[in-house]
Parts: C-alpha cells; structure tokens; sequence
C-alpha cells in the first residue's frame, strides 16, 4: 500500500465521505509492544471510558487495543499492515514502543510519521511512564533499574504490596486512581521540557511522550485528569 493510500485510509473519518459513524465518535488503533503491560493499562482507560458513557452512545469512542509482541520498526509495520487490512475505519493509529536497546528507535519514529500513524514512546523504557504516576526523576537508567524502583515505589506507597509485575492487578489500576494519571502527564511534560525541542527521542533519557495519547483520551477521561 502506497504512503498516499494509507493516508487517505486513515484520514478523519468526516472526510472520507462514510455515514456510518459520527464525526464526534472516533475510532483509535492503539498498538502496543508489549503484550501484557500496555494493555493493561490503556485497556483499564477504556473500561473506565466505556462505564462512564455507556448511556451516551453518541460521545462514546471505539477504542481497540491490540498487544503485538513486536518493536520499533516491526511495530509500526505491523500498524500499517493492520490499518490498510482493517474492515474497521480508523480516526487515529497510536504505537506504543520502548527505546531498550533498539537501534532503530528514531527510524521507526520517522516510518510512523510517514504514514501518520502517532507514536508514544519512552526511553527507555514503558516502566519509566509508569513511575510518572508516583514522582519525577531525571537520571539515566535502563529498563531493568526502572523496574527495580517502580518495585519499590510500588511497595513503599502501599499501591501493591507485592510490588511491580507486568501482568499485575496494579497495572490495570493505575491510570484510573484518583491523581495519579494527572500526576504522570505533569511530570511527563516536566521530562520533555529538560530536552532541546529538536532532540532526537532516541536521546532523550529518560524522556517519554505517552502523555500525548492521553491528551488524545482527555474529553473522555477529564475526571481522572480534574
């Protein structure tokens, strides 16, 4: 599928000429590298979302969240394969990725960009986002340093006793505790704020951009974000 094509396919759906959705209900693709992690939690949010308009049917989005297994590159490919194959007409495309150890993390990026497929990313790693939630902190670690203190974070405020899991309970309770989301966003912007606008993602560490998803989510979910 040409650049050209995908773009026209994934346009807003009031331009593509369909009456079979609302312009103010839109479809979201959310891709994510991890399969236990990040759908949790973006799968929490749209529970919440679905619970809290479930009686508004014409605000109410349609949410898809898929966990792939796949990264950088390979992620955003699979996006473009599932959004040209789709029978579901999508407004917005989101992959979700880490930095790690890929070489490829800016080219991915770019490849998103080409296709208009949005990217929250974080380097280095998802667990970096998920330690927004509780405090700011600016020194370099790898993936494994921030697991080892979301642990303990998790542990020492109470939040989930037997500490940080992938698969846990707690990840699905995140974003959707009273201040905690409004709290990461804060502090995500904070991240961003300490890099030169021009910086390539790739180094900015730590520095992540999943808030610009939420931001997306914000009309639906603005009593976690009040």
């Amino acid at each position: 599928m040409s650049r050209n094509r995908f773009k026209s396919r994934n346009a807003p759906l009031q331009d593509r000429g369909h009456g079979t959705r609302k312009a103010n209900t839109p479809a979201i693709l959310i891709v994510t590298e991890g399969k236990a992690t990040e759908p949790l939690y973006f799968n929490s949010l749209v529970d919440y979302i679905h619970i809290h308009y479930a009686s508004d049917l014409s605000f109410h989005p349609n949410i898809d969240v898929q966990g792939k297994g796949k990264s950088t590159v390979n992620l955003v490919n699979d996006a473009i394969q599932t959004m040209a194959h789709s029978h579901k007409l999508y407004q917005q495309c989101w992959v979700v990725f880490d930095k790690d150890e890929y070489r490829d993390f800016d080219e991915a990026i770019k490849l998103a960009k080409e296709y208009d497929i949005n990217v929250a990313w974080s380097n280095p790693s998802f667990e970096y986002w998920l330690f927004l939630h509780f405090g700011y902190d600016e020194v370099s670690r790898d993936r494994h340093e921030w697991q080892r203190k979301l642990d303990t974070v998790f542990k020492n405020t109470g939040f989930s006793p037997s500490g940080y899991e992938k698969s846990s309970d707690a990840i699905r309770r995140l974003p959707v505790t009273d201040g905690l989301l409004k709290t990461a966003v804060k502090n995500a912007e904070k991240a961003m704020a300490h890099f030169p606008r021009d910086a390539k993602a790739s180094a900015m560490d730590p520095c992540t951009n999943v808030h610009s998803l939420i931001d997306v989510l914000n009309p639906y979910i603005s009593d976690l974000m009040s």
